[in-house]
């Protein structure tokens, strides 16, 4: 059962899938980062974003956490917070690129990827706020953003008066954009 109570779910949600799988095949398969003349991709250091908080991010960037989550807030149970995971993926994944860059690599991810991230799982009013290093939300629970059904929004006046999804991005149409413009007739 989803989050979103609306008749017409089932139905929106193959459309959305459909589209979706018909823009997908109408582009180019992506280029791998490859070396030129067949050669292969690096292998990752870590296998994944578990063994990589694990056995080098968490060791690497050491913070005093505590119960008093006024600075920095943790929880050692991140795996169940979708956003920790997400972001963590996200964060080893640029590692596992910018690592390969001699130069000034691990800098750019340092400060474009690790610090602004970190910054934000550890504020305390982020995913951690009510856990401690004592336990998973021991002081209370995050509920997820409250959403309205997509085939509410898409057929609601308001948004096909206002033409409210912008189609573009520099100039370039997104999947997203020209989903919603297929979706809408717009």
């Amino acid at each position: 059962m989803s989050q979103f109570p609306d008749d017409g779910e089932d139905l929106f949600k193959r459309q959305v899938l459909a589209k979706v799988d018909e823009m997908e095949a109408a582009d180019p398969a992506p280029t791998g980062q490859g070396g030129q003349g067949g050669e292969e991709p690096p292998q990752p250091c870590f296998p994944n974003y578990i063994e990589w908080v694990t056995h080098w991010l968490a060791p690497t960037y050491a913070r005093h956490v505590d119960d008093d989550v006024t600075s920095n807030a943790w929880c050692p149970w991140y795996l169940k917070h979708p956003e920790a995971t997400s972001t963590f993926e996200a964060m080893w994944r640029a590692w596992e690129h910018y690592r390969l860059d001699g130069k000034t690599g691990i800098s750019v991810w340092w400060r474009d990827h690790c610090h602004p991230h970190m910054t934000r799982l550890m504020d305390p009013a982020g995913p951690f706020k009510f856990c401690s290093v004592k336990g998973h939300f021991i002081n209370g629970q995050l509920k997820p953003l409250p959403l309205a059904s997509p085939g509410a929004v898409l057929s609601s006046p308001a948004f096909t008066e206002a033409g409210a999804v912008s189609t573009t991005t520099t100039g370039r149409t997104t999947h997203v954009g020209r989903l919603f413009a297929r979706l809408t007739g717009r």
